[in-house]
């Protein structure tokens, strides 16, 4: 299951001032600085045939996606994205978090997003890059719920004055690609008070799936799904209204698998539906269609993003997979159709999980306070560690100064008082390097062979090369500070003394860029250990608030 650190890219502004600015893990930020979007009538035309559902080319499509990403990825923030990129531990990877507050900016389909400098492609069909849409609001999400499987309230509805769809194929073709490892409800040409007395049931849906049609009302400024009356007729019901009818129930992720579902105002923010019920409610995920989309694409979608869903996968991640499912099912047209790229995640959820494991025993949890405990410890010695870095520093200057005190004076320093001032700097060294080889849990593991040679990571070895330069020049091991003999000492003292000043600055300039250096490694494995001990923290707060929840549920059965 993948597992992701956030990257968050806000727009604001209005027309002609527009700002971006960029947020990501490790303390990356870049302050607001101007959006600019060269948008041309060309790409307007390849936006409005995707929007009637028209044909597109391959280079339509790249051609909005990088002008796009252009606009985004200015030189800053793309510095600051690849430099995120670069840092991230290597079982974690980069969501994309789009927060568009301009309301005529989030017409525009960022999911087409094409990275044009580096890696060539679509971001929004790679694992490494999912992209949602973060919706601000007061309102927290909703909590988790235990997957025991995952429960799926399929509604439908074609009124019967609205052109006929084939929802049952799109049933069917579902309940078979997920089989056992979902529980499907089905109401079928739903009316509100179906709807109603679903959600009413013992049983704890988890998502509510809309097939139907759905339009968007340039007038009214809002959208509607069509819902059928007592008379089998349209009845429309807008975002806020669905949202009121889900208030207190189970569901926590609504899949809208109809047209202009994610549509929305030029003039108003928060008028399609999918905005509309993320503002009202606390749904932590809402997916929505941008385009219209054909048949099988929605069906090979449904069954590519609940596969992965059941698989434990994060929302975007999932909708990752989904994307992938519908290019393979366009054949030849896979990158001439923009269908792969319809769906819209619409997110609040911290971290994509909208589902809490099945993983209820004691010994889970037990395991949590193991991993939490771990963590702590880990995060503990990386800060330790840093600290005892900047002790070297410390400790070497006065030991410089000495000598840059006897050089001025044209005097050679007293030997004992030289090793005196310097033995705190070798303590510390040495301190490091034992440090060093036992961190083999957390990085590679410092080691020095008996031939001399060194393996470990660059600031380990680094720091090793350093310590035995200064030792060999001043002729002594930090073995022999205390109690080294004369002839540990060089033999000209005067010529050793001057061969330092020159090679001073040196090894000083090596030390303070070793500092740098470790100083970003040690804040990279310290803001991991940080998050993790948060993250364990939170699930076994969640997991225990779970079970007893399940226990009180057993209890009224």
């Amino acid at each position: 299951m993948p597992r992701y650190e956030d990257f968050k890219l806000i727009v604001d502004g209005s027309p002609g001032s527009y700002t971006i600015e960029a947020h990501g893990p490790f303390q990356i930020s870049v302050p607001p600085e101007p959006f600019l979007l060269n948008w041309t009538d060309d790409l307007a035309d390849s936006v409005k045939a995707m929007q009637n559902g028209d044909p597109v080319t391959r280079q339509q499509l790249e051609a909005v996606g990088s002008r796009l990403f252009e606009a985004v990825f200015r030189t800053r923030i793309y510095s600051a994205y690849s430099r995120a990129r670069s840092m991230r531990h290597e079982n974690f990877r980069l969501r994309l978090k789009l927060c568009i507050r301009p309301p005529e900016l989030n017409q525009l389909p960022w999911e087409l997003l094409y990275n044009n400098i580096d890696e060539k492609g679509f971001l929004a069909l790679n694992l490494d890059s999912p992209i949602s849409r973060y919706i601000e609001t007061i309102t927290p999400a909703a909590s988790l719920l235990a997957r025991r499987p995952l429960r799926i309230l399929y509604v439908s509805s074609s009124p019967i004055d609205l052109p006929s769809l084939a929802i049952s194929d799109s049933l069917e073709t579902l309940k078979k690609s997920l089989g056992d490892r979902a529980e499907i409800t089905t109401i079928h040409n739903a009316g509100l008070e179906d709807f109603q007395t679903a959600l009413r049931q013992k049983i704890r849906y988890h998502v509510l799936h809309y097939d139907g049609h759905a339009y968007f009302d340039e007038d009214k400024k809002e959208g509607y799904l069509c819902f059928s009356d007592l008379a089998k007729k349209t009845q429309e019901v807008s975002g806020e209204m669905l949202s009121n009818y889900l208030s207190g129930s189970s569901i926590r992720l609504v899949v809208l698998a109809a047209c202009q579902t994610a549509s929305t105002s030029s003039q108003k923010r928060f008028s399609g539906i999918a905005h509309k019920l993320m503002v009202a409610s606390s749904l932590p995920a809402v997916v929505a269609m941008q385009f219209p989309i054909e048949d099988q694409s929605a069906i090979a979608f449904a069954r590519g993003f609940y596969s992965a869903l059941i698989d434990q996968y994060p929302v975007d991640a999932a909708l990752v997979e989904g994307r992938k499912v519908v290019q393979s099912s366009l054949g030849e047209r896979a990158y001439t159709c923009p269908d792969w790229a319809n769906p819209v995640l619409f997110m609040r959820s911290p971290d994509g999980d909208i589902f809490a494991s099945n993983e209820m025993t004691e010994d889970a949890l037990w395991e949590i306070l193991n991993q939490f405990h771990e963590h702590h410890e880990k995060l503990n010695e990386w800060k330790d560690l840093h600290d005892h870095l900047d002790g070297i520093l410390n400790s070497f200057n006065p030991f410089a100064k000495a000598i840059e005190r006897a050089d001025g004076q044209r005097i050679i320093p007293n030997r004992r008082s030289l090793l005196t001032l310097f033995n705190p700097v070798a303590q510390k060294v040495k301190f490091m390097l034992d440090w060093a080889a036992k961190i083999r849990y957390i990085g590679f593991p410092y080691q020095e062979s008996p031939l001399g040679s060194i393996d470990g990571p660059d600031w380990a070895i680094r720091l090793a090369i350093l310590s035995q330069e200064i030792q060999r020049h001043l002729g002594f091991t930090h073995q022999q500070v205390d109690e080294a003999p004369e002839s540990a000492y060089p033999s000209s003292m005067e010529s050793s003394l001057y061969r330092f000043l020159n090679i001073k600055n040196r090894w000083w300039n090596k030390l303070e860029q070793l500092s740098d250096e470790f100083e970003h490694e040690a804040y990279f494995y310290m803001h991991k250990a940080d998050k993790s001990l948060r993250e364990e923290a939170y699930k076994l707060y969640e997991l225990s608030k779970q079970k007893l929840v399940l226990l009180r549920q057993e209890t009224e059965q």
